[in-house]
């Protein structure tokens, strides 16, 4: 895939770092966090499995942090979620063991065993349903048991 590319590969190594450092600047978060996910789902292969699970629980750690004050952080947090999940189950090939240990620690984030509701008070459903989509169209039945 052109994402391999060895130039494209320095870019985005150069690119990432500095994104990262946006991100713990308050000020800058808003723009940052979408660029660090969308430069993560771009990435090559490798670089994007080394660092994707870090960029998905900074992101619901941010969210949570930033709830009280800010629900606009929310829905970016959200759709970094989906798409991080979704390049990984559909660019990413990995035994079905080694994806389903992933995707449910961080499945438990999003979907809390033993709650009815999600979230306090979700507006954005269809966000859910996107990763619950992606979920159950690559692996059926490690998703039924969210």
């Amino acid at each position: 895939a052109e994402v391999n590319h060895p130039q494209w590969e320095k870019a985005i190594e150069r690119i990432y770092p500095r994104v990262q450092e946006m991100m713990s600047k308050p000020r800058y978060w808003h723009i940052a966090y979408p660029l660090a996910v969308t430069s993560l789902c771009v990435a090559p292969h490798q670089y994007f499995l080394r660092n994707w699970a870090a960029g998905f629980e900074y992101g619901l750690s941010q969210m949570k942090v930033r709830i009280q004050s800010e629900k606009l952080h929310r829905i970016p947090v959200l759709n970094g979620s989906v798409r991080l999940i979704r390049t990984y189950l559909y660019r990413c090939q990995e035994p079905l063991a080694t994806s389903a240990t992933k995707l449910d620690s961080l499945l438990k984030r999003i979907f809390p065993a033993g709650r009815s509701s999600i979230f306090h008070h979700e507006e954005h459903l269809e966000l859910f349903i996107c990763i619950m989509h992606f979920v159950l169209s690559c692996y059926f039945d490690f998703g039924l048991g969210f």
